[in-house]
Order: structure tokens, then C-alpha cells, then sequence
């Protein structure tokens, strides 16, 4: 045992040697990117309307019918295999129950009126329409603490539905007087939703940062939040990156610093030396762990790589891009519904609100472009961000750790990139999607963030 010990801390200390780099000054690698781009192939941003327009989701009613008339013709894959649950994918039967829904029962018009009952603008930034949702604090005699919060993939603002109230009213929505009320500001990344998709190579998470804070700088707010996981949580930490003195606080829910994985190997002998219970529970053994992590990230090697190919496929088909989709909000949920009959959908959304995010993506057709976001952050981003990596985000931080996150982050890691972490949870639920599945811990989380945030600005 001894001898694995010794073999195992002279192996990790060879990597950590070989991959230690010099990093430069911080300055130095994002400094181009506080440069002002344009996004579509002519034009500048002199030329644009930089005012704030309210914006009315209105889909013509032949488009509904055409999508109908798809999913009645629709052309069924092979039965799938009989033993094989949601290991394989998403099953076939379990399509066929949702397709069937979607055609016959699943009603856009009202589904339409509720995505716009929340006030939705567009307003153009470096060449593109920029869609999001602007909420304020629902008493006009209290000032909005202002949160920017960025979605990821393959979701939408659409996930946003359920937790918006909860933060700009928290007294008709579970909360106290004493909780802080926000101005929840909610923006499709272009590329996505009823935001312009860009028409140029080279759209990353840092480009993306520059445009939300130009967003929120437009809107009135110089200082502000920033909140989001996926996608969302590195846009965020971009965001705070380049712009620390506008930022507050930054909370999110995922974490997207490289693992550690020097101190994983040698914790896996005794694993509460190193980690939290909690969190050792969920790393180890690792062998299992990082075998269900390569199962599900197949999706990212494709994306980075060739989106635009699998891109004809899912925006031609509305059942394929569905599939696609959804599977994502099963086992992202909670991994164990990969063994599962049904994938668990319904235990923790309505067949409503999975179709809703699915129409945004089908509707819009740019699930190619949404797809693009992973070719250029880590296909041609990659060095940067590796370089990056070691540099810290000094604003205050806060982080919810859910059980059934996709990866694993340990508090230490965190504290690490974010040295100035003030606020940190071990969620009792949830998974990937968060602010999603449940709303009402997650709006909980936050208040007492922005709580903190408040005491130190006092």
C-alpha cells in the first residue's frame, strides 16, 4: 500500500512538473479583448440603432402548421433495444409520447403568451440584435440590486421562467421583506434564442462579455451581478474578468477551472483527507466517475470540432433536434436516469416547459450557431483559456454546488480561482440546470448572496 502511495505522489508530482507553465500578466492576454468587434460581414457599429426596443414573440401561425405536419411525417429510427433504458440515448417509445404531445396537445399560442407575459427588448450591440429579458424589481420604490444571468447549451432564457418573480417579487414569491429585490437582466448569447447568430469566425466567451456588459452599461447599470452555469458560468467569469471594477459579485453553478488532478489521484487512497465528504462521495471511485463524464460529453467532441455538419440533420428535423435536446435534460438532471424506462423527464419538469426551450431552438433555426460556441471556445480558444486558467477572479464570488452536476468541483478548487469566495452551498437537489429545476432554492441561494454582497459594500 506503501509503495502505490509513493509510486502515485512521484507520478502526479512528473505531471504537475510537465504541464506547470509561466503565466503571463493578465493585461497581456485579454486586453484585445476589450476592442469593440462587428459581427456581421459588412457594416460597423457607427452605423447601428442603439436604442432599447420591446420585443413581442409573434410566430406566424403556417410556421406552427408546418412544424405539425413535420411531426405527423415524421420518418421513426429502429425500435430501441429492449434492455438498453436511456443508456443508449433517449428511447424511441419515449419519443413517440412526446411527439405525439407536441403535435396534438402542446398549445404555442399559450405557450407563446407566457414567454412574453416576462417584458422581452432587443436592442442592437457590434452588429447584433441582441434579445433579452429585462425584469425590475416589482416595487418601484426599491432599487433593484441589478443581476445579469446568461444561460448555456442547449438551454435558453426559457429557463429563467420559473426563478424571474421570485427575484424581482420575493414576498409573493416565498421570500421575506428582508431579501434583496433584483433587476434580473436575462440575454440570449448571440448565436441563440431570438438573438443575431454571428456571421464571423472567432465569437468566443470573451467577445460574448464585452457585448452583455455593454448590454447592461446601456440599460443604466455600471455596477451589477453576474450569475449562470453552463456556458453561462464561464461568460460570467468572463465577464468579471475583464470588467472587476463594474462587478460585484460573481455567482455561479458550475465550475470550468482545470481539475486538479494530481491531488484527485493521490486523494483517491484516503479521500476525506482531501476532499468533504460530500464531495468525495461524488469523485470516487474515480474510475466510475470519470467513465460516466466521457459518456456524456460526446456531444462536446462533435461540437467543437464539425457543429456545422450535425447542424443539417437537427435544424431539418424537429423530432431529431428534440431528441437532441431533451436527452440532455435527463441525464444532466440526474445521471442516474440513464437507467431509467422514461429518462426521468417529467419528474422534474412538465413536457410544456422542455417543449418550450425545444421551439425556441426550432423556431429560430440556429441550432447550428449555438453549436458554433463550442468550436470556438475549445477547438480555437483552447490555449488562451489553458493560459488563463491560472489567473484568479478577485471579485466576491459564490457558488451552489449541486449533487447531480454534470462535473465535479470541490470547494477548495473553487476558493482557489475565486480567492474571495464569500458564499458557498451544498445544494440538498439538482443538477445541471439549476435555476430550472428548482427555481425556488436556487432564488433562495441568491438572495443570500446578494445579501453578503450588500453587508460588504456597507
Amino acid at each position: 500500500m506503501i509503495f502505490y502511495i509513493i509510486v502515485t505522489v512521484f507520478l502526479t508530482l512528473i505531471i504537475y512538473n510537465v504541464f506547470k507553465k509561466k503565466t503571463a500578466g493578465t493585461e497581456e492576454l485579454v486586453s484585445k479583448f476589450w476592442e469593440t468587434k462587428y459581427w456581421l460581414l459588412e457594416g460597423s457599429e457607427e452605423g447601428d440603432d442603439k436604442s432599447i426596443r420591446s420585443f413581442n414573440i409573434d410566430i406566424r401561425k403556417e410556421d406552427i402548421e408546418y412544424l405539425k405536419q413535420r411531426l405527423l411525417t415524421n420518418r421513426w429510427s429502429l425500435p430501441s433495444l429492449p434492455s438498453t433504458k436511456f443508456t443508449y440515448g433517449i428511447r424511441e417509445e419515449v419519443m413517440r409520447k412526446i411527439v405525439d404531445y407536441w403535435a396534438n396537445e402542446y398549445n404555442w399560442e399559450k405557450r407563446q403568451s407566457k414567454l412574453n407575459s416576462l417584458p422581452n427588448f432587443k436592442t442592437k450591440i457590434e452588429g447584433l440584435d441582441i434579445h433579452f429579458i429585462h425584469s425590475k424589481a416589482n416595487d418601484e420604490d426599491v432599487k433593484g440590486t441589478p443581476i445579469l444571468m446568461t444561460h448555456g447549451w442547449p438551454g435558453s432564457t426559457v429557463e429563467f421562467g420559473k426563478i424571474i418573480p421570485m427575484l424581482t417579487n420575493p414576498l409573493e414569491n416565498g421570500g421575506t421583506e428582508a431579501d434583496v429585490v433584483f433587476d434580473v437582466v436575462c440575454p440570449s448569447i448571440p448565436g441563440y434564442g431570438f438573438s443575431d447568430s454571428p456571421q464571423k469566425e472567432g465569437f468566443h466567451v470573451f467577445e460574448c462579455a464585452r457585448i452583455f456588459h455593454k448590454l447592461m452599461t446601456r440599460l443604466g447599470y455600471n455596477k451589477y451581478i453576474v450569475q449562470g452555469g453552463d456556458w453561462g458560468s464561464l461568460v460570467s467569469s468572463a465577464v468579471a474578468f475583464l470588467y472587476p471594477h463594474n462587478v460585484i459579485g460573481i455567482h455561479t453553478n458550475m465550475f470550468n477551472s482545470q481539475s486538479n488532478i494530481p491531488r484527485q489521484l493521490v486523494g483517491s487512497y484516503f479521500p476525506e483527507w482531501f476532499f468533504p465528504r460530500i464531495e468525495a462521495q461524488k469523485l470516487y471511485p474515480m474510475k466510475e466517475f470519470y467513465t460516466g463524464l466521457l459518456v456524456e460529453t460526446g456531444y462536446m467532441h462533435l461540437q467543437s470540432t464539425k457543429p456545422d455538419t450535425v447542424g443539417f440533420a437537427l435544424t431539418d428535423s424537429p423530432v431529431g433536434l428534440a431528441a437532441y435536446i431533451l436527452e440532455k435534460f435527463s441525464s444532466w438532471t440526474n445521471m442516474d436516469a440513464r437507467d431509467t424506462d422514461d429518462g426521468m423527464l417529467e419528474k422534474y419538469f412538465t413536457l410544456d416547459e422542455l417543449l418550450d426551450n425545444v421551439m425556441v431552438y426550432w423556431l429560430n433555426g440556429n441550432i447550428t450557431a449555438s453549436m458554433r460556441f463550442y468550436k470556438e471556445n475549445i477547438s480555437k480558444l483552447y490555449d488562451l483559456l489553458t493560459k488563463l486558467d491560472p489567473h484568479q477572479i478577485k471579485v466576491p464570488a459564490g457558488y451552489a454546488w449541486f449533487p447531480n452536476e454534470l462535473g465535479f468541483a470541490s470547494r477548495g478548487g473553487i476558493k482557489k480561482k475565486y480567492p474571495n469566495l464569500v458564499h458557498f452551498t451544498y445544494m440538498e437537489e439538482g443538477g445541471h440546470f439549476g435555476a430550472f429545476q428548482v427555481p425556488t432554492d436556487m432564488a433562495r441561494e441568491l438572495r443570500a448572496f446578494a445579501r453578503k454582497i450588500e453587508k460588504k459594500q456597507s
